[in-house]
């Protein structure tokens, strides 16, 4: 029995006990191959599909899991792992898991929302239903060697390595193959040719099942000999969410000169919505179709598949060198946020993982990642208005209290209990504060007391407690509390200042709004000062971990291999407050997994059964009859025909899923 492991080896071997070793019974090769490849046969990419085995005794998991049987339960969790780790390694749109007990078998398809359960048959008795399944499975009409295969994904081969390696300079390994592919972006402007870019280096995974499980990479263009990295960004969206590149092309549009990037935000070439490339998704696997069948929310739960490519690559705010350099990247960030805000769009997320520092631009550091944005009035600052087509978005998208708790506004954090009030960008602005404080006090030597107890005090926990933590230090005068950087203590103590005038309860007579005029000014002022330190680079690694500081997305070591940060520790910068986001309509919990998208949850209602024979989805309700259906090609078997032999009565998703063309 192999020990398969999750698919990312240095994540795996960084955090063993959040990627648990995976046990199938039985694995199928890729379709045309004889023996896996390479020298690691016990590793995802040489297989296609798993098979759970287990005897008749077993407990049927998918009727009384939720009666919490352990042994349910286990088996659950087992096959959910299986198809996570598939998912990973294959960036695939679906998984399929065969579970046998004894003589029954049930078919198990898994996406980013939820698993749909066949139900179950004898293929003893019936063997020709598996045989039916499987030819459909290795025989998809979109050309790939499976079904669930991206088709704008191709492998890498050694030659297209050994390019890369000319072009980047990076050094690569004979396994690199198997890691690293060919993504096609296409354009939905019919006079725009396709891009093609070909991955390097994975920056960053989400690795949570149900989740918008957002993976970036590190890229070259076809055709591009010059070298130049290429950001590709591929999550799966809420379809009722704003999409993030309208921002970036909003930015664009609104930038002055037009000859260069908008200065401070990160440099935007393509965007595209896979899942609106054929009819709104309709007969696309870029396209989840769980939801609908769980029978809530009218399929506002499904997610298309998103693609951002930039071409702006910059490295943590934490690899500084000098702390002048962090905080000149820090004051480009806010320019860049300024140039968005004019624009009409607030960003509403401002963390570690959002601020970069750049190289090779004409700024020290950029602002990305406006998948949080919303649409904003600036008009009062010398910006634009919202667009009327998105007036009615711009309120919901800013009333709902979304971001990076450990960064928010005390405002934002307090407002919970009453409702959330609305984003603006001075909350954005205080962020930038704690930003800069978290960085100076986890990552140098100059806060003269226990670093270790402040930033957990300040940064972590819960969000109740964090805001009682940061009153109790705006509270106080803190610039005797950091010593040995004159300039930096300045620009520190008048941030302090400028966020005690804007936040109520702090004595003040009249709150001063945050401003970005103000904040730039204090920055402007305070890098203009002598005496910022020449050997002051980040504290080391291991330092660094033991304060608990997640680490996002940096730059790495050079090669062609997977050596960047932990998913799990990228997600966990969305802290609990991204799990529980808390809806204006109803008060509810949010998702049920670590993803920053906007879900609405099911928490608190009430639960229907699935009707005998129907095909369930994992902790859902009954299932809508789903529309659409296969159109078999040559002796493919007819697909109506397959779903009643299934189930005589009702139309079985998972199989319409499977054979739909």
């Amino acid at each position: 029995m192999l020990q398969l492991r999750f698919p990312y080896e240095p994540f795996f071997e960084k955090n063993p006990r959040g990627n648990l070793l995976v046990k199938p019974d039985v694995v199928a090769l890729i379709p045309g191959q004889d023996k896996t490849r390479g020298d690691q046969p016990d590793v995802w990419s040489n297989f296609s599909l798993s098979i759970d085995v287990r005897a008749m005794s077993s407990p049927d998991h998918t009727s009384i899991v939720a009666a919490g049987d352990p042994e349910a339960v286990r088996t659950r969790m087992r096959l959910m792992r299986m198809a996570g780790h598939h998912l990973s390694e294959h960036n695939a749109l679906c998984s399929f898991v065969l579970s046998v007990r004894g003589s029954q078998m049930q078919v198990y398809r898994f996406d980013r929302v939820a698993c749909i359960v066949s139900p179950a048959f004898d293929y003893t008795a019936d063997p020709d239903l598996l045989r039916q399944f499987l030819w459909a499975f290795v025989h998809p009409a979109k050309g790939t060697a499976f079904f669930g295969l991206d088709e704008y994904m191709a492998s890498a081969t050694e030659a297209d390595m050994r390019w890369a390696t000319e072009v980047s300079g990076d050094a690569w390994r004979e396994s690199d193959v198997d890691y690293n592919r060919w993504i096609r972006i296409p354009s939905e402007d019919s006079e725009e040719p396709e891009m093609e870019f070909l991955t390097l280096r994975l920056r960053c995974r989400g690795e949570t099942l149900y989740s918008g499980v957002t993976t970036v990479w590190e890229a070259l263009k076809r055709g591009d000999s010059s070298g130049n990295r290429y950001i590709i960004k591929d999550t799966w969206q809420p379809v009722n969410v704003e999409e993030e590149r309208h921002f970036y092309e909003r930015i664009l549009r609104c930038n002055q000169d037009l000859r260069d990037q908008p200065f401070g935000v990160a440099g935007y070439v393509r965007g595209v919505n896979y899942g609106l490339l054929v009819g709104s998704g309709a007969g696309s696997l870029h396209r989840t179709m769980s939801a609908r069948l769980r029978g809530r929310w009218g399929g506002a739960e499904e997610r298309n598949h998103v693609r951002i490519v930039v071409d702006t690559v910059g490295k943590t705010l934490r690899h500084f060198e000098h702390s002048r350099d962090l905080m000149e990247a820090i004051r480009d960030a806010i320019r860049g946020h300024l140039v968005a805000y004019k624009a009409g769009v607030l960003h509403g997320d401002i963390s570690e993982g959002n601020i970069l520092m750049a190289k090779g631009k004409p700024f020290k550091g950029f602002i990305h990642d406006f998948d949080l944005s919303a649409w904003i009035d600036s008009t009062a600052d010398g910006g634009l208005e919202v667009p009327i087509d998105k007036l009615t978005a711009s309120v919901w998208q800013r009333k709902p209290l979304m971001g990076t708790p450990r960064f928010m506004a005390i405002e934002l954090l307090e407002s919970l209990k009453d409702g959330a009030l609305a984003r603006t960008a001075s909350f954005d602005l205080q962020g930038f504060y704690w930003l800069a404080l978290r960085e100076v006090i986890c990552y140098t030597n100059y806060y003269v007391g226990d670093a270790d107890e402040v930033a957990h005090e300040l940064f972590t926990g819960a969000y109740t407690e964090m805001t009682k933590n940061k009153r109790k230090w705006l509270s106080k005068d803190t610039r005797s509390l950091f010593t040995g950087n004159p300039p930096l203590v300045f620009l520190l103590g008048r941030l302090q200042d400028l966020v005690v005038q804007s936040v109520p309860g702090h004595g003040n007579s009249s709150l001063v709004r945050l401003t970005h005029e103000a904040v730039l000014a204090v920055f402007d002022e305070a890098l203009a000062m002598d005496g910022w330190r020449d050997n002051d680079r980040a504290k080391p690694m291991d330092a660094r971990r033991r304060l608990g500081a997640p680490v996002v997305a940096g730059a790495g070591p050079k090669g062609l291999r997977h050596t960047e940060p932990l998913p799990q520790e990228r997600e966990g910068r969305r802290d609990d407050l991204k799990r529980k986001r808390v809806r204006e309509e109803d008060n509810e919990g949010g998702p049920s997994s670590p993803s920053k998208r906007r879900r609405r949850s099911g928490a608190g209602r009430k639960k229907d059964k699935a009707p005998a024979g129907r095909p369930r989805a994992a902790n859902s309700g009954p299932a809508p009859r789903p529309r659409g259906g296969g159109n078999p090609q040559n002796d493919r078997p007819d697909a109506m025909q397959l779903m009643t032999r299934i189930m005589p009565d009702r139309v079985c998703g998972m199989w319409m899923s499977l054979l739909r063309r």
